[in-house]
């Protein structure tokens, strides 16, 4: 195809549709994102010696997260399909939902106006610019007659993402916080096993004992100087739990208010114009972004002091909590 059809064909991308099935509320999401695990020992049953979270009040809202993105993702490509087919004057497929249908007769019309002479191809070309050129005042209209619930929610996602590097620039500040408790609690276990091999009588603790008796002594300082390490943990989820719950309070009235304007057009089935469907769309994207923040935040904390148990338990405490 001449690179002036196939650029005008890709213009067409921002006409984009609403999701076709009703997507789960935002807010509620955000409020099933559990906390961090309330003692070391949880966090441990909660994930695998590999480091994979096997809890499922984790796994099922990464999951759902997951799907809505793809049914949202899929919608958006699916109505610039259907946009691109109308430029053109091709029917779009008889089932929305049916990408394959659309992509099929997507490349069909692609390869007619491929065939065509070159004279054909530019008054092709022509028809296209006209519809896309009539489309984009059809657009225009259509966003000065929009319902006041789409106008609300459009402005409202303008003011959001003129915040955003301060938004992404505080995440970060929060994740350097939970590190920083890592890195203490890291910290506070060291002075406890330089303690602990001082005090070995079988040099590092691996084996080589002079005796049964001083192998037992060993075993004992290792459980002991564990049974210390456990509440270091403790109190590092703790303060990880702080952490989160502050996050989570920051950006609980952002996502509710956000939520509540999308849920009023329908979660952009409102919106009259191409382009407020795409903008409605990108909120509810970015709204699911804050879901996944701060799930992350818990993930984390979950896998740090998890990981640390499994270790400990194994290095320590021969296998047991």
């Amino acid at each position: 195809m001449r690179p002036h059809l196939r650029m005008l064909m890709v213009l067409a991308i921002a006409n984009c549709g609403p999701l076709s099935a009703a997507p789960a509320a935002v807010s509620r999401l955000y409020q099933q994102v559990p906390n961090p695990p309330a003692n070391a020992v949880s966090a441990a049953a909660a994930i695998t010696e590999q480091g994979d979270i096997s809890a499922a009040a984790w796994l099922q809202l990464r999951d759902q997260i997951n799907a809505e993105r793809v049914a949202l993702e899929q919608a958006q490509h699916e109505a610039a399909i259907r946009a691109q087919l109308s430029l053109v004057g091709a029917s779009a497929a008889p089932t929305p939902a049916d990408t394959e249908k659309l992509q099929a007769e997507m490349a069909r019309e692609a390869a007619r106006l491929q065939s065509l002479p070159p004279a054909q191809q530019m008054a092709e070309a022509m028809r296209i610019q006209q519809r896309f050129q009539q489309q984009a005042l059809n657009d225009a209209r259509r966003m000065a007659e929009e319902p006041a619930a789409v106008d609300a929610a459009v402005a409202a996602f303008h003011d959001y993402t003129a915040g955003q590097a301060t938004v992404y620039s505080e995440l970060a500040g929060y994740g350097a916080r939970m590190t920083a408790i890592e890195r203490r609690v890291a910290q506070e276990v060291e002075v406890l096993t330089r303690r602990l091999h001082q005090q070995y009588r079988c040099g590092d603790g691996e084996g080589g004992c002079p005796s049964p008796a001083d192998e037992a002594h060993d075993r004992a300082l290792e459980r002991a100087a564990w049974a210390q390490m456990v509440p270091l943990y403790d109190r590092g989820l703790a303060d990880m739990h702080t952490v989160f719950a502050e996050y989570k309070r920051k950006r609980v009235a952002v996502v509710t208010r956000g939520d509540g304007l999308l849920a009023a057009t329908g979660y952009g089935v409102a919106a009259q114009s191409a382009t407020n469907h795409q903008l409605l769309a990108q909120y509810h994207a970015a709204l699911l972004s804050e879901v996944e923040s701060l799930l992350q935040l818990s993930e984390n904390a979950l896998r740090w002091a998890g990981g640390q148990m499994h270790y400990g338990r194994t290095r320590y405490a021969g296998g047991e909590y």
